[in-house]
């Protein structure tokens, strides 16, 4: 696994350490910089376009200090990795379609599937 981007000579180190059930520390070299929420399941009808297992994300929230430095595409990497090492299929997130640098950074990663008043909702099939 590699999770290391050089930033001014300086190496990052991303780390998720749970919790509990569903919530995760999101550590730099030791020093917390954020937290995510991910919530483990099985797809139905009712919920994505989706068949399998999947991983929602349901909260990604870097510390304001720590913001512009790429720790949350880092992070998004971290948790892609983590579905294909879990075997799981999928990895799905929705996110205010007011809140343009997360939808800017989640378009980079995930296809959105549909849109309602709101929300911008995302997926990504793991291979």
């Amino acid at each position: 696994m590699k999770y290391l981007k050089y930033f001014e000579g300086q190496t990052i180190n991303i780390k998720l350490i749970k919790i509990n059930k569903t919530n995760y520390k999101i550590l730099d070299n030791k020093i917390q910089i954020g937290v995510v929420e991910l919530i483990f399941d099985e797809a139905d009808e009712d919920n994505y376009p989706l068949e399998g297992s999947y991983i929602n994300i349901v909260g990604l929230q870097i510390y304001p200090e720590y913001r512009g430095n790429g720790y949350a595409n880092i992070c998004i990497e971290k948790i892609i990795e983590l579905a294909r090492l879990k075997k799981i299929n999928n990895v799905v997130l929705d996110a205010e379609k007011s809140n343009t640098v997360a939808n800017n950074l989640y378009q980079k990663y995930f296809k959105k599937y549909k849109a309602d008043n709101d929300y911008n909702h995302y997926f990504l099939k793991i291979k």
